[in-house]
Parts: structure tokens; sequence; C-alpha cells
């Protein structure tokens, strides 16, 4: 594990380098509701292909919400299946000049709000704890809670709890880990990663800890955190594997995108919810 984790450190598994240039969709879910149509092929491992077997046919038509128009004759745009998702995400959710996406690319460290409180923290990082997480040993876990355990833990390279179930363990135990006991999806460790970079890093596809995370993330006023890049420039679908891209779009276009409209029409609400807990505590 230690080998595995100096590996990552060291190379960490981004693709090429994104083309800013590209031209965005100006549209943000603010303003547009999101009809699609897709049907994704068998990816290859060729992770440069864009043949026509590892297409995913994606098409898009947005619609003022303020209009409340039918959409029979709004513009549309289709995304390549081998599309970057970071880029699909800039695409979709984030404008070009929108004040988010300025957040996630000049994101450091250095943001106190995103550093777990490293001498409180480093004691409630113990073994018992660890191994749970580890082991998806949820009843365990929530035994742990009721007799006052607190999982608001980091190692000494900044990774928290989160960080080490969104790389190894179930969504059972992320979701235990934010609606039980409370953790942050906002920290950072070390290098800047999220616990994004982690989910992203999995060997396989895990959507169903992304559905659990995305409320989380508008709660706290961060969803800018999905294109944001870690202290080496790499974001967090840098870290995915590029054979997996069509999942991740497909997923975007689908359920992430009607999670992304939920998130931002419930955000103010959400906001203020959270600042009037923070005051009573």
């Amino acid at each position: 594990t230690k080998q595995l984790a100096l590996s990552r450190h060291k190379h960490p598994p981004g693709n090429s380098d994104l083309n800013d240039t590209q031209s965005l969709l100006h549209k943000t879910l603010k303003t547009t509701t999101m009809k699609r149509s897709f049907a994704q092929a068998a990816p290859t491992t060729n992770s440069g292909s864009s043949s026509s077997s590892s297409q995913l046919n994606m098409r898009i038509t947005a619609c003022p919400l303020a209009k409340k128009q039918r959409c029979s004759s709004s513009p549309t745009m289709s995304l390549d299946a081998n599309t970057h998702p970071t880029e699909t995400l800039r695409q979709l959710f984030f404008k070009q000049n929108d004040s988010t996406v300025a957040a996630a690319t000049t994101a450091t460290t250095t943001n106190n709000r995103d550093k777990p409180d490293r001498v409180k923290h480093l004691q409630n990082y113990t073994m018992p704890v660890v191994n749970a997480v580890r082991n998806e040993n949820l009843e365990l876990l929530q035994q742990m809670l009721r007799e006052g355990t607190s999982f608001h833990a980091c190692n000494n390279q900044g990774e928290t709890l989160l960080h080490l179930a969104c790389r190894r363990a179930n969504a059972d135990i992320v979701r235990f880990l934010v609606d039980d006991a409370r953790v942050s999806v906002t920290a950072r460790d070390d290098v800047g990663r999220t616990v994004l970079h982690d989910l992203c890093w999995r060997p396989t596809v895990e959507t169903e800890i992304f559905e659990g995370l995305l409320p989380h993330l508008f709660r706290s006023g961060r969803p800018e955190l999905l294109i944001a890049p870690d202290v080496r420039g790499h974001t967090p679908f840098d870290y995915s594997r590029s054979h997996d891209w069509p999942q991740w779009n497909a997923f975007w276009i689908g359920r992430g995108a009607e999670l992304m409209k939920e998130g931002l029409q419930r955000q103010p609400q959400q906001q203020q919810q959270l600042q009037e807990e923070e005051e009573e505590a």
C-alpha cells in the first residue's frame, strides 16, 4: 500500500493536456434544461481513438427556463465519447468566464477552509477507524459513532478518511461519512487533491458515489471542485482512465446533469442553512 501511494504521488495517471481554447457552451443549468439521448458503444483501450466503435452519440438541447418554451427548435451540440470528462463538465455546466471556473483554476492548498485541522485530526486518525473504512465494516463504524468516535481525521499527508473511502470503500461507507459522521467533502491533502481525485483514480467507474457526493458539494458551495486542479495541475478526471471516459460522459449527460440542475436550484437555500448551523455551533 505504501509503495502504491508513493507511486501515485510521483506519477499521477493524468492524460493529455486539455484544450482550453475549445469552444464552450455558454449556457449554465441556472437558465437551461437538458434533453438528451445517447447510445454507448463498448469503450476501446485506445485512449486517442475516436472511431465509430467507440463513439457516444450525445445530442443536447438547451431551453431557457425563464421563457418556458418548447425546445424543438433550440440549438443542439454533439459530444464525442472520448472527450475528456473535465472538458465535458466545462462545456455543460461552467461558462468560460464563470467565477467558479476561475476559482477552480486558481485553487491551491493555501485555502484554510479546504485543509483539515492537522493537530486535532491526526489524533483521530487511528488504525481501528482506518481498518473499518478499508474493510467496509459499516456496522462497526456506526457503533464507533454512537460511542463518540470522531471521524474528522487525516494522516501525515493530509488525506482524510473520506479520501480513503473514495479510493477504496463502497458507496455505503462514503454515505455514512458524509451523511452521518458529517465529514467535509471539500478537504484537500498536502498536494491539493480533493476526495474527487481519489474517486476518479479508482479502477472502476463509481457513479453511485458521485451521486452521493454532488449534493454535498453544492451544500458547501463548492461545485467548482469538479474541475479544480491539484498543485500539479491535475483535475480529478485527469486521474481517470481514458477508456472509461465514454462511461463518465454518459453519466454527466444523464443522471449527473439532473443532479447538477437540482444542486443549482437548491444551493442558495442550502448555503443559508449551512451558515445557520455554523453560527449555532
